[in-house]
């Protein structure tokens, strides 16, 4: 039986290596203009958009970058026992 630990341990997890993808075809979105990534999957569906808009920096930070470190922060502290800040980045996830 999972626990509340365990899921956020596991969903953390694949949140980083998902916005590790992101930050990885973002950089070759931006290298070579000819890339396709793989979560391209129709002109409707289309991740490479939304890397290329406008809305994917804040502050000129990638936001895949942004929760390269937030997933990573909320899978030590969950490791560590610190709830609460997990908690206070919850908020700060919703905030932005």
């Amino acid at each position: 039986m999972f626990y509340l630990q365990d899921w956020l341990l596991f969903l953390s997890a694949i949140g980083f290596v998902i916005s590790l993808y992101s930050w990885w075809a973002d950089l070759n979105l931006h290298r070579h203009p000819k890339y396709k990534p793989f979560c391209d999957f129709h002109n409707n569906v289309s991740c490479s958009k939304n890397f290329t808009s406008k809305y994917s920096r804040v502050f000129g930070i990638s936001n895949a970058l942004i929760g390269i470190v937030a997933y990573f922060l909320i899978f030590i502290f969950v490791s560590l026992g610190y709830f609460g800040l997990v908690n206070v980045l919850a908020f700060l996830s919703v905030g932005a």
